[in-house]
């Protein structure tokens, strides 16, 4: 928009609000399956049973964070219409908690991700130099 919000008609900012709501629906969906897409090719690369249970358990927990986190965002007020038009009697929940209790498992599962493959490419019968590739490989999917 790039107005101040008090030059916006109300209308406008109803629109806006109903999109974010949107958007927060398909962000918890979008994660997940980036996620759990790295995850499939670090089963590919590393197919020992250990690092499959691994894999697996990640897989599960990125599931039930998305299935939370998607309950939350839809049903964050009573009635849903109170999301885009404050107008409406009916209660919300607080925010800031919502985005701490949403971005932690985040990040924890980002880092689980990011550190997962290291313990299996130490044990790769490969030069150092070699290792060391794949180690870089493996930090640029992060990116």
């Amino acid at each position: 928009m790039g107005r101040p919000v008090q030059t916006v008609s109300s209308p406008d900012i109803t629109e806006f609000l109903k999109i974010q709501y949107t958007g927060a629906i398909q962000y918890p969906l979008c994660v997940t399956f980036i996620k759990v897409s790295i995850l499939y090719q670090y089963r590919r690369l590393f197919p020992n049973h250990d690092f499959k249970l691994m894999t697996s358990f990640l897989i599960a927990i990125m599931v039930m964070w998305c299935t939370a986190v998607m309950f939350t965002g839809v049903f964050m007020c009573t009635p849903i219409a109170k999301v885009w038009n404050p107008a409406i009697p009916g209660k919300c929940i607080s925010l800031v908690p919502f985005y701490y209790g949403m971005q932690i498992p985040n990040v924890v599962t980002d880092l689980c991700i990011l550190l997962l493959p290291f313990r299996e490419i130490q044990r790769l019968e490969l030069p150092k130099k070699q290792k060391l590739g794949v180690a870089v490989t493996c930090l640029l999917w992060v990116m």
